[in-house]
Formats: structure tokens, C-alpha cells, sequence
């Protein structure tokens, strides 16, 4: 397998600024159907915020989304790489990083795709890397495929 998340990344990923209301964030991940956008200070990535970001660090918390950024629930440190990272050291990224979701940025920082789990299970090859972590995670079993094959 030679692909790299370039060719499986989904272009153009949605990002807000630190200083968007997490309401408004909420409502553009339901908009989109999407579970995470990532956070950007300019038009550099500085964090993800999820819908479980939303959950435990504004709902839990009694905080107001009206009031509350996304910059200050946002998980910081976001997992990125490049564009020609091979698919192989993604996956082995993510799982080292327990994370579903990579960004792609450029050289400046500037988020160009994100890889997830879900772009993953493209891949059919069952003795691979990939299908190996995507089966430890639940998403892919020998026997029936990728979930959501209908075959």
C-alpha cells in the first residue's frame, strides 16, 4: 500500500476562529453532520473542538455557549500531517495519539483536509495496517467488512 492521506483526505475541512460562540460552532457541525471542526487563530490551526469537547467542557460544566469561544473549550495541540504522509504512518498515528481524526496542514500550519476514520475504511485490503487498527477500533471485522458495506 503505497496511498498517502492525500488521496483520502476530505479537501477544505471546516474551521472557525478561537473567538466564534460555541453555539455557533454547534449549529455549523449540525448544518455540515459533521462531529468536529477544527479552531484556528488567522489561518492557523491551534485546536479541535468535537461535539464531545462540547459536551464535557461546556454542558458538564454548567457553561453558557452563547458567552463561552471555542478557543476556550477547544482541544489544543491538534494532531496534524502532512498531505504525503503515507496512510500507514497516519493510521499508526492515530492510534499512538488515540485519536479518529487527523488535519492536514501545510507547511504554514494552514489546514488543508482531514483524514478520519471513516475515510479509512476506503481501503480494502484485509491483511493491511489500516484494516488491522480499524478493526481494533470496531469499525472494520474480517468476517463482514467495513461497516456500512451492504454486501
Amino acid at each position: 500500500m503505497d496511498e498517502n492521506v492525500g488521496q483520502l483526505m476530505t479537501p477544505h475541512p471546516i474551521v472557525v476562529d478561537t473567538e466564534t460562540p460555541v453555539s455557533d460552532c454547534a449549529k455549523v457541525m449540525e448544518r455540515r453532520e459533521i462531529g468536529a471542526v477544527g479552531v484556528t487563530s488567522g489561518e492557523t490551526l491551534t485546536g479541535v473542538l468535537t461535539d464531545r469537547d462540547i459536551v464535557l467542557r461546556l454542558v458538564a460544566r454548567g457553561k453558557d455557549p452563547l458567552q463561552t469561544t471555542a478557543g476556550e473549550i477547544a482541544t489544543p495541540n491538534v494532531v496534524t500531517v502532512s498531505r504525503d504522509t503515507s496512510v500507514v504512518d497516519a493510521v499508526r498515528k492515530m492510534s499512538q495519539r488515540a485519536v479518529r481524526r487527523l488535519f492536514i496542514v501545510d507547511d504554514d500550519g494552514k489546514p488543508t483536509g482531514i483524514l478520519t476514520v471513516d475515510d479509512l475504511t476506503a481501503i480494502r485490503d484485509p491483511d493491511s495496517v489500516v484494516a488491522a487498527q480499524l478493526s481494533e477500533w470496531g469499525v472494520w471485522r474480517a468476517d463482514q467488512g467495513y461497516s456500512g458495506d451492504s454486501e
